[in-house]
């Protein structure tokens, strides 16, 4: 194999290990994770770091202007974040991360108090109630 080759077979390497570290960062809990994110229904969890460690501080109803946090518990092992928040008059849910997506998108799966479960997309919002 000649000279020529090689270094283009060692770029094409250095390329595809760059892409795959960089791929890997985004599907990852990371720093990007804080911020507030919106449900479907306009629900806004502020989720914070904490020295490395996620937590989901508050969760309010953007929809009325008079909503209490709804925010039960928040616990955050294994990169997983897991919290509850329980909407007036509707069943509480217990939300855990999956992935980002872009980074303004972070997929979760839910699980509310009649057995439904499911997944969502939650979306980067640029402020909740805080």
């Amino acid at each position: 194999m000649d000279s020529r080759r090689k270094f283009s077979l060692f770029c094409l390497s250095v390329f595809l290990v760059t892409l795959a570290v960089g791929c890997g960062l985004d599907n990852s809990a990371s720093a990007t994770m804080a911020g507030f994110w919106a449900d479907p229904d306009n629900n806004v969890t502020t989720i914070q770091d904490q020295s490395g460690t996620f937590v989901a501080v508050s969760v309010f109803d953007l929809n009325q202007s008079n909503s209490q946090d709804m925010l039960v518990i928040s616990s955050y092992a294994y990169r997983v974040l897991t919290w509850r928040y329980c909407p007036p008059g509707k069943p509480c849910l217990t939300l855990q991360t999956l992935t980002f997506r872009g980074g303004d998108v972070l997929d979760v799966k839910w699980t509310n108090d009649k057995g439904e479960t499911g997944q969502m997309a939650l979306k980067r919002v640029d402020k909740g109630t805080h």
